[in-house]
């Protein structure tokens, strides 16, 4: 079996990762299906199903959150 390095820093629970994070947890999750949030880098699944409980590395996800802008409002064409 293969061995490889996670990142350092706290690992939490998704309830805890959320409270840490300020966010809740369907934006976390909607983060992690878009891809801005990567298994290995952010988070990691503590077993093999798809609904396993996951584990997220606070720091990394704290790194990435600054990257991302707030939604804009629609613009509205002058009609």
């Amino acid at each position: 079996m293969g061995r490889f390095a996670l990142p350092t820093g706290p690992w939490l629970k998704t309830p805890e990762a959320c409270a840490a994070l300020g966010i809740s947890r369907d934006t976390l999750r909607a983060r992690m299906h878009a891809g801005l949030l990567e298994a290995g880098t952010h988070w990691i699944a503590t077993g093999t199903s798809e609904k396993a409980p996951k584990l997220w590395n606070i720091e990394a996800c704290m790194a990435a959150m600054q990257q991302w802008s707030a939604p804009q409002p629609p613009s509205r064409g002058k009609g």
